[in-house]
This record gives C-alpha cells, structure tokens and sequence, in this order.
C-alpha cells in the first residue's frame, strides 16, 4: 500500500475524480459519494501456522481440520484432546488472539461452530497468515479485513444544498449518509450515523 506504483495509481485516480467533481460543480442540486471498499495495512510479518501446527504432533484430517486465509485461521476437532493442544498453543502466540462468542456477537457475527470455526484465532494488523489457502507461492506486502480493525473510509459529498460535517467516516456511518440524502429514516438496527448536516447555501 505504501509502493510508488500505488501512490502513482492513487495521483491518477485523483485526477480522474477532481475532473468529475469540476464537472458536477456545473450542475445543480447533484450530490454524489466516492468512498473505497477497504483500506490496506502494510504487511510486516508472516506467520507459518502450518509449520506452528506441524509441531503439535497431531495430523490435519485425522485429530482436526483447519482452514487458513490471510488473517484467520479456523478449526474443527475431531475430539477435545485435539481442540485442547491447539487451543494452549493459539493462546501462547503473540501475532494474534482467539476470538470469544462475545467477540463474534460484538462484531455482528453469528455463533455458529458447526460452520464457522470451533476456535478461531485472529492476527493481529500487520501480520498475514503465509502460506495460506489463498497465497501459496505469493508473498503479498499489504492486506486488509483485519478482525480489530476500524478502517476510516475517505469520503467525498459534493451538493450546493447540504454541509458535510466531516472529512472521513466509517464504514457504518456510509448506509445512514445515503439514506439521508434520500430522505430515507435509518433502520432501528444502523449502528453509523449520517454525515451529512443542515441545508446551505448554494455559495459554499
């Protein structure tokens, strides 16, 4: 994320964007919103869960099944011998933590072990989970969907008609703006809030 190839794509978006934005500045009573889908956290270690797991003794398929994508790791046992081993060996690392029903219902997440993952155990930002089942010969430099994450999403509102309050917004504050400029009342269950103020005057 911090390359010169994307800091060069980065400068040519931008350009694309103040374009459109000069052009709806032309217009009236538009208002628009460009936000990205997630930001990246440069990567600066890689942890070989498989090698860590190798030293347990016990074997994929027969004690436990586990799947691996680049900042989570899911398991299944086939009995509590196994799910013990592994979950003193996951309690013990530092590059991440177990995730607890409580942290799976903080985060609107169902708990469903059958389906999801008897134990599953999150990295911390910055590091990936390499090789996975995703980059097997590929070492990437940067990666997102972090559990602890609050990524800031950049927005841009454009409308003679309406104050922005802020620059940046969560991803849960992006449904109640849209919403609002819709003149549509926000569910009970929106945890974001609107960013988006009173009228204004054309002038600003």
């Amino acid at each position: 994320p911090e390359s010169k190839i994307t800091q060069e794509r980065v400068r040519t978006i931008d350009g694309l964007i103040d374009e459109i934005i000069q052009e709806a500045k032309k217009g009236d009573e538009i208002t628009f919103l460009i936000f990205s889908d997630h930001g990246m956290t440069p990567v600066t270690e890689q942890v070989d869960m498989l090698k860590l797991l190798g030293k347990t003794g016990l074997k994929i398929g027969k004690d436990y099944l586990v799947f691996l994508d680049s900042t989570m790791a899911r398991f299944w046992f086939n009995d509590k011998s196994a799910s013990n081993i592994i979950e003193t060996l996951l309690s013990d690392l530092k590059c991440g933590f177990l995730l607890s029903d409580d942290d799976l219902k903080k985060a609107n997440l169902p708990v469903n072990k059958e389906e999801h993952g008897e134990l599953i155990f999150a990295l911390n930002e910055g590091n990936v989970l390499y090789p996975d089942f995703f980059h097997k010969n590929t070492l990437v430099k940067g990666m997102h969907s972090y559990y602890a994450s609050e990524y800031d999403c950049p927005i841009f509102a454009i409308s003679p008609y309406f104050n922005i309050k802020r620059d940046t917004i969560k991803f849960t504050d992006i449904m109640p703006t849209v919403l609002k400029l819709l003149e549509i009342p926000p569910p009970q269950s929106c945890e974001g809030e609107s960013v988006v103020g009173g009228t204004s005057d054309a002038s600003d």
